[in-house]
């Protein structure tokens, strides 16, 4: 049985100060070689030029798309093969209490899980088409040197029609109360779930510059727009003071920002 505990006001705010707090400090760090990629994207991405005299046109063969479309390709002309192996050393580790029989036993089934594994994720990127994504996380890599993706899993919903005797309250034309009884209800539920990669735009990736390995990071700070109000609500097992934002949303200077 799991057990949630809620943090007090002050640890929320402690926590709130130091996220603001870290996002701030990667933001300065980051600004100069945001800057620099900025430059590289104008470059990448514009076929127009300033104008130098009246009888030239302003059309610029731009060789850094040329070049890029070139390399890609051969980075990315066939599907990756996956290798999934199991480690020996570790395993012994986990196992050390078990007899020489049982841990060869056990390194056996490891060995036929690690190749159904193997071979779910070739058919995974097969079946829904991975490289597409793959091949534009490549190609991030080739123009910018760097590039953002994540694993996440994505859900196939479906929904059915139940029964039901539900009451629901709403406020007609006339500001009075009217009780509606509703006999079917739609349920929404997963019937289908599978890996997949979303790559990511660097202008929305802070993290801290001066560390030389990836995994020597202590935190990495995603700044997503377009969140809604409703999927925060459809997933407020995992949130708290949804109702806070619900309170900011109905604010005049929140409705009147176009962002």
């Amino acid at each position: 049985m799991s057990i949630k505990i809620r943090a007090t006001d002050e640890e929320q705010l402690a926590a709130i100060l130091h996220v603001s707090q870290t996002f701030d400090m990667y933001k300065n760090l980051l600004k100069d070689y945001r800057n620099r990629l900025l430059e590289v994207y104008k470059e990448y991405s514009t076929f127009k030029q300033e104008k130098i005299a009246d009888w030239k046109t302003t059309f610029k063969v731009n060789k850094a798309h040329e070049v890029v479309n070139k390399i890609t390709p051969r980075i990315m002309s066939k599907n990756p093969k996956w290798l999934v192996s199991n480690k020996p050393d570790i395993l012994n580790d986990i196992y050390k209490l078990d007899s020489p029989e049982e841990q060869t036993k056990r390194m056996d089934q490891l060995d036929i899980m690690t190749v159904a594994v193997q071979d779910y994720l070739s058919h995974i990127f097969d079946k829904y088409n991975l490289i597409e994504p793959a091949i534009m996380w490549a190609k991030n890599m080739v123009i910018y040197g760097n590039s953002f993706a994540k694993i996440k899993f994505k859900y196939e919903m479906s929904s059915t029609i139940k029964p039901t005797n539900k009451e629901e309250a709403y406020i007609d034309e006339n500001g009075e109360e009217v009780i509606e009884v509703k006999d079917k209800e739609k349920e929404e539920y997963v019937w289908g779930e599978h890996p997949t990669i979303e790559v990511k735009n660097w202008s929305d990736i802070f993290y801290d510059p001066r560390y030389i390995n990836f995994d020597d990071l202590p935190a990495i700070i995603e700044h997503q727009n377009g969140v809604r109000l409703a999927d925060l609500k459809r997933a407020k097992e995992r949130y708290i003071n949804l109702d806070k934002l619900e309170d900011i949303a109905q604010m005049e200077a929140f409705q009147n920002d176009p962002e």
